[in-house]
């Protein structure tokens, strides 16, 4: 079949289906001339047959049979197939019901131009956090169609951060921090970093100790500060790793112990974090909890250096001049 019977076929289908261009309604016959045109891979065709076995037209009623006509077009591309999928996720129908896969569903087809996509989205995102988070980051970031729009992506990741998700509350604590979309609050940056700390959230931990070292919307405190950052770095957050080590230099909120030091700095400077190799190179340069090691120390300035840290520079220029002048 050419391209041009799949045209005439398709809008003979239609015809039938709507009842337009004086003819009868008669979903047999759109049906028939539906599949037709589906068979040669026609992706309208494929979302056409999709809606018939949802509704039953000119054929038994059947979900399964139409997510696999969906499925099809979605495949090919096609925005309208991707929200009726999402549809089906939604309420149900022919599978259990999954609003984070609805939720999918539904970004894709706003990323591939439904119009409608966006409300229905945000209709379960009343009562779902994981799409009113996906929203929160759409409007905080900007997605195809979707305009970036702070104000929009507080109003949801407020609401998430409500319904108790760690990572809203961490990110309402970043913008009250920030003043992104919402007045700058540092009182208020320290009540959600809080609740999103106390569920072992590390980012939240680690600007909560923060807020606590600085005394940012909460009265300093340098032991507190040092419990936080110890809590964030034991779940993997580098910049925490590497302030552990400079509280354990500094004995600020704990007591002073220079090989602890060196054994945070370690973990954060493996990790890659710029700040922990060039505070390790010192250690390993004046043998400060650690055995004086210049070449250690100048190999992991040449990592912080790798990493842009412009201080990493200046101290390998003068270790390599220092071993100039012996």
């Amino acid at each position: 079949m050419g391209q041009n019977d799949i045209v005439s076929t398709i809008k003979t289908a239609e015809e039938y289906y709507y009842g337009t261009d004086g003819k009868e309604v008669n979903y047999k016959k759109a049906f028939a001339l539906y599949r037709k045109a589906a068979e040669t891979g026609d992706v309208d065709a494929e979302n056409a047959m999709g809606v018939c076995f949802a509704k039953g037209r000119g054929v038994e009623q059947s979900y399964k049979d139409a997510i696999a006509w969906w499925k099809k077009a979605a495949m090919q591309g096609l925005p309208e197939a991707y929200c009726n999928l999402a549809i089906c996720y939604t309420k149900g129908y022919g599978v259990d019901a999954n609003l984070e896969k609805a939720t999918e569903l539904y970004k894709k087809a706003i990323e591939k131009g439904d119009a409608k996509a966006l409300t229905y989205l945000e209709m379960i995102a009343e009562k779902n956090v994981y799409a009113q988070k996906s929203l929160g980051y759409m409007f905080l970031n900007g997605y195809k169609n979707v305009d970036k729009d702070e104000i929009m992506a507080v109003k949801w990741f407020r609401m998430a951060a409500e319904n108790g998700d760690k990572d809203a509350q961490c990110n309402l604590g970043v913008f009250y921090t920030n003043g992104i979309g919402i007045s700058k609050d540092y009182t208020e940056a320290v009540r959600w970093y809080t609740e999103a700390a106390k569920q072992n959230e590390p980012t939240a931990q680690y600007n909560l100790a923060v807020c606590y070292d600085m005394g940012n919307g909460v009265g300093k405190n340098s032991k507190e500060a040092f419990e936080w950052y110890l809590e964030a770095a034991k779940n993997g957050n580098l910049k925490a790793q590497c302030n552990v080590g400079v509280c354990y230099k500094n004995g600020s909120g704990v007591i002073k112990d220079i090989e602890e030091a060196v054994k945070w700095y370690t973990k954060s400077a493996i990790g890659g974090f710029a700040p922990a190799q060039y505070n390790l190179a010192v250690c390993y340069a004046n043998g400060l909890g650690v055995e004086k090691d210049i070449e250690r120390a100048k190999d992991w300035l040449r990592k912080a250096e790798r990493s842009g840290f412009s201080k990493a520079s200046e101290a390998l220029n003068i270790l390599e001049n220092n071993k100039k002048e012996a």
